[in-house]
């Protein structure tokens, strides 16, 4: 019980940290108390979402890597032991050969779709389908995770 009120202490910690820190010097903890209108519009438009987004990418990511471990039922699962990010970076490359200047959105479409081809080519030859299947379904959502 201890050392989960500890964690929690630290994250909160980190959580603030986050939220103070940043390059922009018109920013500051003392003037956000204060009532200063840029203080303000600087909390509101650019330190709260990133840091709620960097919060809901990472529970995204380690919940995903949970449910890969545990329904492939190896402790050391991860994408990079399962092929998925190395499909993900072939996607990402593909994009860039298909589109000489590709966006964001085309690399991130191509890491995700590439992913998820890649475990249904590699799962039919093996002889653990039905696990190949399930960690596909924890693949697409590692992904998912990642693009939010």
């Amino acid at each position: 019980m201890k050392k989960k009120c500890i964690l929690w202490v630290i994250v909160v910690l980190l959580i603030m940290l986050s939220l103070a820190i940043g390059s922009n010097r018109q920013f500051s903890l003392f003037g956000l108390f204060q009532g200063q209108h840029k203080s303000w519009e600087l909390f509101w438009e650019s330190r709260l979402p990133r840091t709620l987004a960097i919060i809901l990418a990472s529970s995204a990511i380690s919940l995903s890597g949970l449910l890969m471990q545990t329904i492939s039922q190896n402790p050391y699962a991860a994408p990079s032991t399962t092929g998925t990010t190395e499909a993900a970076q072939l996607g990402i490359l593909s994009s860039l050969f298909f589109f000489g200047k590709a966006t964001l959105f085309q690399k991130m479409s191509f890491a995700f779709i590439s992913s998820g081809a890649i475990q249904l080519l590699v799962g039919p030859a093996s002889s653990f389908f039905l696990v190949q299947m399930k960690v596909l379904s924890s693949t697409l959502a590692t992904s998912f995770g990642s693009v939010l």
